[in-house]
């Protein structure tokens, strides 16, 4: 279902698995509702400093160049009479249950758009150590599901009339993040879905995999010690094999 990324390394995502379940980073006080229609930016907050530049978690060996997303990239183009959805998200390191809303959400139409939310954006809804992969690595995670038909890099966390018009959607389906309401209250006040809504386009899917990544991490934590060991091992193979 899914091609191998050269550069993405399930030890070094295991690794970050590891580093959430030990500590947490500061989470951004609050959440700024996306600029997408504004042109003020005025009162946009920053969390840029010296020792913060570039991603939460930048993986050196993962370069995400044009000439790799058009790789993964689906050329198909949506046809006047295709019926477009729309789902956002995080969809940080993909499991069973980002695959099992991704095709019910392809159901519901004929052709499906992801928008994938910035690092910052994820790890304000979020928190903690979130996202664990880059907004390029997600990308190409979520291109390679054979499912969806194009993606949205940096999409906005408050959807608007102007991205529902743009894209032509049908139909927006809320985020997996939604439904196992893993966000911070806050970012529930904010209310992402309310333009759809309001344009009677609004769908949730019923999700029956019970996975979340907090559980994925949960469950590493309780096999630390183990996992360690395996993740020391496989670390040595890798590093090996990057310096020959």
């Amino acid at each position: 279902m899914f091609k191998r990324t050269r550069g993405v390394s399930t030890t070094d995502i295991v690794s970050k698995l590891l580093v959430i379940s030990e500590k947490s980073t500061n989470p951004l006080p609050t959440i700024e509702e996306e600029k997408y229609e504004s042109k003020d930016t005025k009162n946009v907050k920053s969390n840029t400093s010296i020792d913060g530049l570039g991603s939460y978690h930048a993986n050196p060996n993962f370069l995400a160049s044009a000439k790799r997303i058009a790789h993964f990239a689906n050329t198909k183009e949506p046809t006047e009479s295709d019926k477009i959805v729309y789902i956002d998200g995080s969809f940080d390191i993909c499991h069973p249950g980002h695959i099992e809303i991704l095709r019910k959400a392809k159901e519901l139409g004929d052709f499906l758009i992801v928008g994938i939310h910035e690092d910052q954006c994820v790890n304000q809804y979020l928190g903690d150590n979130y996202p664990l992969n880059t907004l390029h690595e997600r990308v190409l995670n979520i291109l390679a599901c054979k499912y969806v038909d194009d993606v949205i890099i940096g999409a906005p966390f408050k959807i608007t009339n102007r991205l529902l018009r743009d894209l032509n959607v049908s139909v927006v389906v809320k985020s997996l993040d939604v439904i196992k309401n893993t966000l911070r209250p806050e970012a529930l006040e904010i209310n992402p879905y309310e333009v759809a809504e309001k344009q009677g386009i609004l769908c949730e899917v019923s999700v029956e995999c019970g996975i979340t990544l907090k559980e994925i991490a949960d469950r590493v934590a309780a096999n630390k010690e183990a996992i360690e060991k395996k993740v020391a091992k496989s670390s040595k193979k890798q590093n090996d094999f990057e310096e020959t």
